[in-house]
């Protein structure tokens, strides 16, 4: 029987993370200083973020629609005054502060929070406050990562189709039931790790070609990128659905 590797679906959906551009971002809404809030990034992967002029009005609302008012971001000047930088040790090419600042009040205002309507502003490092994580969104392979919402993860194991749904089941999840552009972010974690095939759960076990994701919440996900002349039950049998 056909053994390869398999793209789970954490059943678990993540309303804290979201994929904005190149970035996954999580918003914890409970407060720590900058320098602990920057320790939780990085036990995530991550840093805390990083915001642009293409995404710094995304990322606050996405921080509004979390529940955070202010809250730190990666920005600040703690090696040299006045030379802001990144959490991720970038250079600070794009800034959106708030009128008057940074103004380092009172000195040792070296990191850097952001209002709710997107402007910000710089402070000492020891206030409490919620905090944003940011990390590639493109992950390796046996790594968690997600894409609208879902947490999938791309498994190196190897596994007939059987085998695999029940290594999903006993992780409290399903093999995976990606639209169109959760596959794409699939495909490109794959040809990262050298993965050539996959399982997904589309498959018509129940009823020959009636095609359905195997008891995903998802059922009434129509996104199919079959390969040219499939499916063609080939031999009688085939049941299952790879991805490559």
């Amino acid at each position: 029987m056909r053994t390869i590797a398999l793209i789970v679906a954490l059943s678990a959906y993540t309303n804290a993370e979201k994929t904005i551009g190149e970035s996954t971002f999580k918003a914890v809404n409970s407060n720590a200083t900058q320098g602990d809030a920057q320790k939780a990034c990085e036990q995530w992967g991550g840093h805390l973020a990083t915001t642009t002029a293409a995404n710094n009005a995304a990322v606050r609302a996405y921080a509004t629609s979390a529940g955070l008012g202010r809250f730190w971001i990666g920005l600040n000047d703690h090696t040299k005054e006045n030379r802001f930088v990144w959490a991720d040790g970038k250079a600070a090419t794009y800034t959106n502060w708030s009128g008057g600042e940074p103004n380092d009040w009172g000195s040792g205002e070296d990191c850097t929070e952001m209002y709710g309507n997107g402007k910000w502003n710089d402070l000492r490092c020891s206030h409490p406050f919620p905090y944003v994580c940011e990390k590639s969104a493109t992950a390796d392979a046996n790594q968690d990562f997600t894409v609208e919402g879902q947490m999938f993860n791309v498994s190196t194991n190897k596994m007939t189709g059987d085998e695999a749904r029940k290594f999903c089941a006993s992780k409290n999840a399903v093999l995976a039931y990606p639209s169109q552009k959760q596959g794409a972010a699939i495909a490109k974690v794959m040809a990262k790790a050298g993965i050539g095939a996959a399982w997904i759960g589309l498959n018509d076990m129940g009823k020959e070609n009636h095609w359905n994701w195997g008891g995903a919440p998802n059922q009434l996900n129509k996104w199919r990128s079959w390969a040219r002349n499939e499916p063609n039950d080939w031999g009688n049998g085939e049941d299952c659905v790879e991805m490559f």
